[in-house]
């Protein structure tokens, strides 16, 4: 999975995101109040 999105200059803080393959649950650093989304990573 990747996630994506605008980032911004505010605090990180610490957020659960939803892996698109497995449906577990992730923690990632990503500045408050910015959005993002959570992509499926292409394999070869």
């Amino acid at each position: 999975m990747r996630v994506v999105g605008s980032t911004g200059l505010g605090k990180e803080i610490e957020r659960t995101v939803l892996c698109p393959y497995c449906k577990k649950k992730n923690k990632v650093k990503w500045p408050r109040g910015d959005t993002f989304n959570v992509q499926r990573v292409g394999t070869r």
